[in-house]
């Protein structure tokens, strides 16, 4: 499913999206990106010494800027508005999921667990994994956005970006470091990104002044995400996957939602017609 600025309601502005214009960066070639002709005001810069001295294959978008604090929000109160019913329970298994003590014998279970899916026993995707991130939030603002793909990084999967939030401050970053647990602060890495601050964002206002340290990991899934109508074993009862987007949870998620809802209702025609 392609999204664009007219798929997404008015109101959702007021729930966290808005319009940014956006500039990105990478120095490993100086040919325009494959996606030119598929985003909204893009034009082709080059290089601006001035505000990023040394950097080439330079240009400008008109972006989405999600500020999830707020984003979440919205969504919640939009499914609460249309009637859902939202109650916290920890499960063992997925079976669990069909004798829940408020809401028993459901027709069919919807399985978004992220990577905690491997966490359960009767569970098993030997093709999810963590890929690690570590953003820090700043007190520090910037009046634009962008991101910057090294020609060789130091560690494998590193980027350096930035971009302000709505409710203030500013997000640093960033890194995909695939196939690890680890959840420590990396002094080398946040030194790292201090010195291509200093190095490359003349316009940036002084020291770092660090809000908090952000480290999660990204559900990510060799091949993609899964999003299948398939069968609990233990109990012979079906369930849809939903989970693997790495880190385009957010960006994918209208797409993930849509692709569900198909699934969701050829399962109910099949098992109206069933009935006939």
């Amino acid at each position: 499913m392609d999204l664009y600025f007219g798929d997404i309601p008015k109101t959702t502005c007021c729930g966290g999206i808005s319009k940014d214009s956006k500039v990105k960066i990478g120095q490993s070639s100086e040919t325009e990106p494959w996606f030119k002709d598929r985003v909204v005001d893009y034009k082709w810069l080059g290089s601006d010494e001035k505000r990023f001295p040394g950097v080439v294959n330079l240009h400008k978008i008109l972006s989405f800027t999600i500020s999830t604090t707020f984003y979440l929000t919205y969504l919640m109160n939009e499914c609460i508005k249309l009637g859902l019913k939202v109650r916290r329970h920890t499960i063992k298994n997925l079976a669990e999921g069909y004798t829940l003590p408020f809401f028993p014998n459901p027709d069919i279970v919807i399985n978004c667990t992220g990577l905690l899916f491997t966490k359960l026993p009767d569970c098993k995707d030997e093709k999810l994994h963590p890929i690690r991130g570590h953003v820090i939030v700043l007190e520090n603002e910037l009046p634009y956005q962008f991101y910057f793909e090294e020609e060789d990084p130091v560690k494998e999967g590193e980027f350096f970006m930035m971009f302000p939030r709505k409710e203030g401050g500013l997000v640093v970053g960033g890194i995909y470091d695939d196939g690890t647990w680890d959840n420590s602060i990396d002094e080398v890495y946040v030194n790292r990104l201090k010195t291509k601050t200093q190095k490359y964002v003349k316009e940036f206002p002084g020291e770092f002044k660090i809000v908090r340290h952000q480290v999660a990991f990204r559900p990510g899934r060799t091949g993609g995400p899964l999003i299948s109508l398939d069968k609990i074993a233990s109990i012979n009862r079906p369930v849809i996957h939903n989970y693997g987007c790495g880190s385009l949870g957010y960006i994918e998620s209208f797409g993930a939602a849509e692709e569900t809802i198909k699934l969701l209702d050829g399962f109910f025609s099949k098992k109206t017609s069933s009935k006939l």
